[in-house]
């Protein structure tokens, strides 16, 4: 059992959770409310956290769908059981959410035509700034000079 210090479970946690966000420089109108609201959440599945095995928070964790919750709520379950009830909860058994990689999306090559004719449609100069654009958003793409059809003047 911790020493709350005279606070019941759910104040104490609150109150060094309040601590810990601005402690670390935590937005109060952003980050905090939600980490609040997941503390609720843990103290209202878990009664005495201190008695939970590492099988209970694995499954609790891992109803979450969303990746930024799931991520929120191993930050606090992390923070909750080092540093409020003193175990050691290694963070390999209870890892963040995989980051998915972005797909570069792949054209049609009558978008790219059209893109390519609207560029050369503009004044010369309003042509090479947009093809520089285009070089380093597409990184590596050729932008083809002259284009397939020039547009009639």
């Amino acid at each position: 059992m911790i020493n709350t210090e005279g606070l019941s479970t759910y104040d104490y946690c609150h109150r060094r959770l309040f601590l810990y966000c601005r402690l670390n420089g935590y937005s109060k109108t952003n980050t905090y409310p939600v980490y609040r609201a997941i503390l609720n959440q843990i103290l209202k599945q878990f009664p005495e956290p201190e008695r939970v095995g590492l099988i209970a928070i694995q499954e609790f964790a891992s109803t979450f769908t969303n990746d930024n919750t799931r991520r929120n709520i191993c930050i606090i379950l992390r923070w909750l059981f080092n540093t409020v009830y003193n175990q050691n909860l290694d963070w390999r058994e209870l890892p963040y959410p995989k980051k998915r990689k972005k797909v570069q999306p792949i054209y049609a090559k009558e978008d790219i035509l059209k893109v390519l004719n609207s560029i050369y449609a503009q004044p010369k100069e309003h042509q090479d700034k947009i093809t520089r654009i285009l070089r380093k958003y597409y990184l590596g793409w050729e932008i083809i000079s002259p284009p397939i059809s020039t547009p009639s003047k």
